[in-house]
């Protein structure tokens, strides 16, 4: 996930602490970053480094075709454009930072509630860091004070509401909900309703079973801002037209100083900008208040070479849906919960409108610090959500492969639902008449299990048979409107999901970030393993 220090020191002094794209002097606001980004094959070492400032890391569209901002800068114009910065460092002696920086500095975000609770509790050791610290702030104490009123029983995120015959009784119990299209441009495909649930009906519902919604409404917050009802067809175990209630995700945001130094530091304090409004403070994200500045001591405790401070700054409440972040790179483990935590390097800018915060905020200027008798302030760049790290957790919940259809003009996906849905490991048959204008369904493994097509049967005639489908792999059936087509096969769960009950919301995350991955990208269209019906 990160370059070693003195992988980092050396791209720095070659570049003379400038962007190396816009040759500005950036000082402590310029960043090594990889080339060829970690999930697409690039290593830590020299050769895929280059120094970036914010702007330009942003611009660049992070250097990876899936980006989508900037101007997508190719690969060999990237290594062009730091050989040739490089080459006039050297040659009219552009001088290099006198001060090595002693602290690098980055932002996280954690979603993950359990993985909130873990930190507040100074349980620290799923922090993907050497030797991490976690400093005492007014932030981390309300953060605690909300997560100490939660009942540890229930997750954070959603709870279950009322299962109905089908969506006829569902719409009678409900005249005013809102029925979807289950297409790419639809954030929620895998729901076919939704709405907002009433004040009265939070109160009663859910402000029990959820710490952050209960603080929500004490805040006043408007009802379509806590929480929206989604309602879905539940094919897995009894049949039904199931609700859920998805609620505003509580997140924590730290900030992150390593010691990159051999000698041991001691954190004096951190100028910031305090900004604590009165009660609750539940405010728009992007309304920061102008605040005071203030030095926050810090505990004066050493802090070894690769020690890593972790300082709470804000909660925030995150969007009941939107757009997902945008990922360069995922390092993923099993912890200890039973649930798999992913730390990602990310790109949550989208998210900003839809952003709330809560409580008091620190907004960090500088490090006050002291080695062995000197004192340094160091510099840490604004927090930036198109370029921090990222903590989340889910659980192998298990989910049927998946089956979409292509539409003929631009080859957008609407979401046709789940197949072989019955049970696990039993072979099953869907059937489907092909709907006007798609020329093309998409049958997709999602998740960390097999998915077995035993055969596909268009018109009566057998298109294919006996093929595999492992996690992340499409097959792709060129079809007409009209066309009859029958799918018969099963799927094997992996062993961690096999006792787990449905999780809409995830199997939703799944299906949208597919949807619109592939509409956006072609490449991803060409990947598909292909096959052509002749009739």
């Amino acid at each position: 996930m990160a370059f070693s220090r003195e992988v980092r020191t050396e791209a720095l002094v070659a570049a003379a602490r400038h962007c190396c794209l816009c040759h500005r002097y950036r000082g402590v606001k310029v960043e090594v970053h990889h080339i060829v980004p970690v999930a697409k094959g690039g290593a830590d070492t020299a050769d895929n480094a280059i120094a970036l400032c914010f702007d330009c890391h942003a611009d660049a569209g992070h250097y990876n075709p899936a980006h989508p901002r900037g101007t997508k800068i190719s690969v060999d114009e990237l290594r062009l454009a730091r050989d040739l910065w490089h080459r006039a460092v050297q040659m009219n002696r552009i001088e290099a930072p006198h001060d090595e920086d002693w602290l690098y500095c980055r932002y996280l975000v954690c979603k993950s509630f359990s993985a909130l609770r873990e930190i507040v509790e100074g349980s620290l050791t799923q922090i993907p860091v050497d030797l991490p610290l976690l400093a005492k702030t007014v932030t981390g104490d309300f953060l605690s004070s909300i997560l100490r009123r939660h009942p540890a029983a229930h997750p954070s995120s959603h709870v279950w509401g009322d299962a109905f015959q089908d969506r006829a009784e569902y719409e009678r119990a409900h005249p005013a909900v809102r029925v979807f299209e289950r297409s790419s441009f639809n954030l929620f495909p895998y729901f076919e309703a939704s709405r907002i649930p009433s004040r009265e009906e939070l109160l009663s519902r859910l402000a029990s079973n959820d710490s952050p919604t209960a603080l929500l409404l004490e805040a006043g917050a408007p009802e379509a801002e806590i929480s929206e009802a989604f309602a879905y067809d539940e094919l897995c175990g009894r049949r039904c037209f199931q609700e859920i209630y998805r609620l505003r995700p509580l997140w924590g945001v730290f900030v992150a100083a390593t010691n990159l130094t051999e000698r041991a530091i001691r954190f004096e304090a951190l100028r910031c900008e305090v900004e604590q409004p009165a009660g609750i403070g539940f405010r728009p994200f992007r309304a920061r208040e102008p605040g005071r500045v203030e030095n926050l001591t810090l505990p004066r405790m050493p802090v070894p070479p690769t020690g890593t401070v972790i300082i709470p700054i804000a909660v925030v409440f995150g969007p009941i849906g939107g757009e997902p972040w945008k990922v360069y790179g995922t390092v993923s483990q099993d912890v200890q919960t039973g649930e798999v935590q992913s730390t990602a390097h990310a790109d949550g800018i989208d998210l900003i409108n839809q952003l709330s915060l809560v409580g008091p905020s620190l907004w960090p200027i500088s490090f006050l610090l002291d080695r062995a008798g000197t004192g340094r302030a160091q510099e840490i760049h604004q927090l930036d959500f198109s370029n921090l790290y990222t903590i989340d957790r889910s659980w192998e919940s298990g989910s049927c492969p998946h089956l979409f259809l292509e539409h003929s003009l631009d080859s957008s996906l609407r979401y046709w639902g789940e197949l072989w849905a019955g049970a696990p490991d039993e072979s099953q048959v869907d059937t489907l008449q092909v709907p006007h204008a798609v020329k093309a369904l998409l049958l997709t493994e999602l998740e960390s299990e097999v998915a077995y097509v035993v055969e596909v049967r268009v018109n009566g005639v057998a298109i294919t048979r006996n093929r595999v489908l492992h996690r992340g792999e499409t097959l792709r059936i060129s079809v007409r409107p009209g066309d009859r087509v029958r799918l018969t096969g099963y799927y094997v769960p992996h062993a961690s999901a096999r006792n787990r009950g449905p999780d809409p919301w995830w199997k939703n995350e799944l299906v949208a970030a597919f949807m619109q991955s592939a509409t956006s990208n072609t490449a991803c269209r060409r990947s598909a393993m292909a096959l052509r019906f002749a009739p």
